[in-house]
């Protein structure tokens, strides 16, 4: 499976788009981030740098992709086209905030497990919102098609991996020569665009890592098996991360661009969630990633002496949930 071919050109013009949006901010990097964590050996001796795409309008790094993604829809399709995808997190919550300020008709999709405040959230923003059995999703969107209705794939899209250019370049203006660069993996839309772009800019030489939970690590079993698989179940604490496959644009895109994925458990995710929030960041566990598998060792090569930057990508978590984090019950 060959990846597409994006070239720098196109990133940089997707990318400025990106960035002009009224709906995209610029994030914070903060900069000496290793002496937050003065006391783990990890972190010794490196110049840490901490994306915090958790600062972003709606919450979390989705909203980059959404905006081009939609845009670019809203170019192409007839007037009044309704717009659905399968979503409960962040992506979803994304897609109805752009729909809303581009005026198109918008439908989301979710499992009847899925909280009843994100329900509630997801119809503030003009949504409708269908709840389903997990059994029933696939039928439900292959009827919305067939309605006329056009689904917006929530990471495996070129328009998303394109978008994601924009956090790229921010990062190269606040730290023009990366040695290290992390980045949390659900669906692979964030690593691929922001590590092509890289690539394209000439980094090279630079190390770039994937994160991913244990129990839902469908990128590292695509790279083992040498092509794109399928998990029957996934399960973590980071339920961003839970992609129960990889992507025909995503897998083929990280493969080409990425030295390695590393995996970390459950309670390393919690514990920097929890650190983090200690530290008075509030961060999902989905966006704690990137950070728990430096701080744990995870990435295989001394980081000290190295320019490493860390994405955090994304904060929507309730307070009660977090608190749940903090307390030890989850």
């Amino acid at each position: 499976m060959d990846a597409p071919q994006i070239t720098l050109d196109e990133l940089k013009l997707v990318g400025e788009e990106v960035r002009r949006s009224p709906l995209v901010r610029r994030t914070p990097l903060l900069h000496h981030a290793q002496h937050l964590f003065d006391d783990n050996d990890h972190v010794h001796g490196a110049q840490l740098y901490i994306k915090l795409e958790s600062a972003q309008n709606s919450g979390s790094f989705k909203i980059r992709g959404a905006v081009n993604q939609l845009k670019r829809l809203a170019q192409t399709l007839p007037k009044d086209t309704e717009l659905f995808t399968f979503s409960s997190g962040n992506y979803g919550k994304a897609f109805a905030t752009v729909a809303r300020e581009l005026n198109l008709r918008c439908r989301v999709l979710i499992m009847t497990v899925a909280p009843l405040d994100r329900v509630a959230m997801l119809e503030d923003l003009g949504a409708v919102v269908e709840r389903h059995e997990p059994s029933a999703i696939a039928a439900r969107k292959a009827e919305c098609q067939a309605m006329g209705m056009r689904y917006c794939d929530p990471f495996d899209d070129v328009d998303l991996v394109k978008a994601y250019s924009s956090l790229a370049f921010e990062i190269l203006e606040d730290v023009p020569e990366p040695d290290v660069l992390i980045i949390g993996i659900g669906g692979g839309g964030l690593l691929s665009g922001v590590a092509t772009t890289l690539r394209a800019a000439g980094h090279n030489s630079m190390r770039i890592y994937g994160v991913e939970p244990e129990t839902a690590n469908v990128m590292s079993l695509c790279f083992a098996a040498g092509k794109r698989v399928d998990l029957p179940t996934v399960k973590s604490i980071a339920s961003g991360l839970c992609s129960p496959h990889g992507g025909h644009i995503t897998y083929p895109l990280c493969r080409k661009h990425i030295n390695e994925v590393v995996l970390v458990s459950e309670q390393e995710l919690i514990d920097t969630t929890v650190k983090l929030a200690k530290l008075g960041f509030v961060v999902e566990p989905s966006g704690a990633a990137a950070l728990a598998a430096v701080l744990n060792g995870k990435i295989p090569e001394s980081l000290s002496g190295k320019r490493v930057v860390v994405v955090v990508s994304g904060g929507n978590i309730t307070l009660e949930a977090l608190q749940q984090l903090i307390s030890g019950v989850h």
